[in-house]
């Protein structure tokens, strides 16, 4: 089904090996947080075909372009600016759906929930990790649905 779409935008580490069969295999875009552009040589693997377009959310422009251009990439890389608040940094899917909105007619996510009884992210290839909560997204995510 997610294979069918126009577009197809990844968020960070997500891969598709072993589980094409719930999240599909296309890759169109794949948006990451600066943790994640750290191992960029690790992501990049996990498109086979080399043409995902990366985009890296990150404050240090500088530092990732120089950290980018030494690195063997054949994948399209740009740089988008990311918001800082104090330490913690706006989520990777709130970037990844404001990115997808400005770009498409419409847009269809999968792998978010805004359920009430929902405390933490969960992710379909790792367990879940200390010190991530959902409930700096979830209200903009209601606001979306609401929106339509």
């Amino acid at each position: 089904e997610i294979d069918g779409y126009d577009a197809v935008l990844r968020e960070n580490g997500a891969p598709t090996k072993n589980y094409t069969e719930y999240v599909g295999r296309k890759s169109t875009f794949r948006l990451l947080n600066r943790g994640s552009a750290k191992a960029l040589d690790k992501v990049v693997e996990l498109d086979e075909q080399r043409k995902e377009v990366l985009i890296v959310k990150t404050t240090i422009h500088d530092i990732m372009n120089k950290m980018i251009k030494e690195l063997p990439i054949k994948n399209p890389v740009y740089l988008m600016l990311g918001a800082s608040f104090g330490s913690a940094a706006k989520g990777t899917g709130l970037k990844a759906l404001e990115f997808a909105l400005s770009m498409c007619d419409s847009v269809d996510m999968y792998g978010f929930t805004v359920d009430p009884g929902y405390k933490e992210w969960t992710r379909y290839f790792s367990e879940s990790r200390q010190g991530h909560t959902p409930l700096h997204g979830r209200a903009y995510y209601q606001m979306m649905e609401c929106l339509g």
